[in-house]
């Protein structure tokens, strides 16, 4: 039988040898019954169905249909509205230092010349006006405790205690405590601003990928438009030269034409394919799977080009859309938010700085029959004072300084965000306005090109026109073209950075 070479390229090696052998194998040529395969695909199982493709709505692709899946499925979207249940936790966590706390102990010595047994049960409860706790307690001993430990033993109903601890001075009007919920609450009234500003920079870079993809696509039928123009001449240019109209010359040079334009066609091709896979960073799918738009429902044309605000060139009117801009953009109301709970850190560090001076009092009584050592019945009342200072104190004045230069780094900062604002304002209009007259300019020139190309096409079928002019001709207009289809591009793409730079989201209008 005749052999043919293996493509495997292995030879005896092995799949795990990564030195290819250069020798090639022999495989022997067989007759297949192709019933006997039939029958065993009929017996085999079937293979389990693909998953569907994702849904893809009919007709053109739409920006609102791409910011609609960026709102619910765009993953860095999802991630900062889950902030709001990461601050609630911390809130939660923040109050939990209000809890009400029972703690309880048991202690046993069965062995030993000692033997005593004694367990106890408090309830404490933190206050948040004054500071300070109040706190509750049952205690009972039985037993020999050794003599110094006298106070362990109880009268045989035990001991109930009742007292409290409150500051003077440290910790009277703030603490750590009331430090935390307040920072919380702010942190929670400041996770809105943050997730308006994240869906604004997103929905400014959606836009401006999706009218790349749209430019990109229809530059991609300009290009595929003036190929055809040359394939559609192939079989005239060959009868005029048969017949001699013509020199051959013409032909070859038409050849080189659909040559350069298909190359153009496939560069064109390639920037559709980058800017759809680029945009599917923001179209997804109910499952959040990014989902390549064909080309097909690329749109083939622009919305009208008019802005759903008024903007001119006028600096009074751009002054005003700047003031606008200031007054709703969230980056400013989060730098407020850091600076109020910034102003806590610095209260805090205030109240560190003041000595430590707290008052605490008990009351408590035993019941029950007396120890084996004496009556414990009669009511006892405690009254203390306990102070501390740290001589130096440099951790709180050092923490002092630390967060008064932390408040001027804030309002340096909050003063270049409302700088980069204005200017980011002043940008967008400046790009929408030199957008809106580039379409003006290019809508002109394809206008004056296509006249030009028309007269061209009459001049070469009468012959006073060779081949490489009315390629320059129609050259002409596919720039002009493209030059329109950019400056369209970039208008609508200024048109959504003009909104996002007002603090609104871009739309369609």
């Amino acid at each position: 039988m005749e052999s043919i070479p293996s493509s495997s390229g292995r030879g005896a090696r092995g799949e795990g040898d990564p030195t290819p052998d250069i020798r090639h194998t022999a495989a022997t040529i067989q007759v297949v019954n192709y019933e006997e395969v039939d029958r065993a695909k009929e017996r085999a199982a079937p293979p389990e169905p693909l998953p569907p493709p994702p849904a893809i709505p009919l007709g053109p692709l739409s920006l609102a249909d791409v910011l609609q899946t960026t709102t619910t499925a765009f993953p860095p979207l999802i991630e900062a509205r889950l902030e709001r249940a990461r601050v609630e936790g911390e809130v939660i966590e923040a109050w939990g230092a209000f809890d009400t706390k029972l703690k309880g102990e048991s202690n046993n010595a069965p062995l030993g010349f000692y033997k005593n047994y004694w367990h106890g049960l408090d309830l404490s409860q933190p206050i948040w006006n004054t500071g300070g706790e109040l706190y509750a307690g049952y205690f009972i001993g039985r037993g020999t405790p050794k003599p110094w430990y006298g106070e362990r033993e109880t009268n045989a109903g035990g001991d109930f205690s009742l007292g409290g601890r409150l500051p003077l001075l440290r910790d009277r009007n703030f603490d750590d405590r009331r430090a935390g919920v307040l920072a919380g609450g702010i942190d929670r009234r400041a996770v809105e601003p943050f997730i308006q500003g994240q869906l604004l920079m997103i929905f400014r870079e959606a836009a401006a990928a999706y009218w790349k993809w749209v430019a990109a696509g229809q530059s991609f039928q300009a290009e595929q438009a003036l190929l055809d123009l040359a394939d559609d001449r192939v079989e005239q240019i060959q009868k005029r030269v048969d017949a001699g109209d013509l020199a051959k010359i013409a032909r070859i040079d038409n050849e080189r034409l659909i040559a350069g334009r298909r190359a153009k066609l496939i560069a064109a091709e390639r920037k559709l394919q980058e800017a759809a896979i680029k945009l599917s960073l923001f179209y997804r799918d109910a499952a959040g799977a990014p989902i390549v738009p064909t080309a097909d429902t690329a749109p083939r044309s622009f919305p009208p080009d008019t802005p759903p605000i008024e903007v001119t060139a006028d600096d009074a009117a751009t002054a005003s859309l700047a003031s606008q801009a200031l007054a709703r953009r969230p980056e400013l109301a989060e730098l407020a938010f850091l600076r109020e709970r910034t102003c806590i850190e610095l209260k805090q560090a205030k109240n560190d700085y003041l000595p430590l001076l707290d008052f605490e009092v008990e009351a408590s009584k035993d019941v029950g029959q007396p120890t084996s050592k004496g009556d414990k019945t009669p009511f006892e009342l405690k009254a203390s004072l306990k102070g501390e200072l740290p001589v130096q104190r440099r951790k709180a004045a050092g923490k002092i300084q630390q967060v008064r230069a932390k408040l001027a780094q804030i309002d340096a900062k909050r003063k270049f965000v409302a700088n980069k604002i204005v200017v980011e304002t002043q940008d967008a209009v400046s790009a929408l306005l030199a957008a809106k007259g580039r379409i003006e300019q290019a809508s002109k020139t394809v206008e004056l090109a296509e006249q030009s190309l028309e007269l061209g096409r009459l001049q070469f079928e009468a012959g006073d026109e060779d081949i490489i002019t009315l390629n320059i001709r129609e050259q002409a207009v596919t720039d002009a073209r493209l030059a329109l289809i950019e400056a369209q591009a970039d208008f609508h793409s200024a048109v959504a950075a003009v909104q996002t730079a007002l603090g609104s989201l871009p739309n369609e209008e």
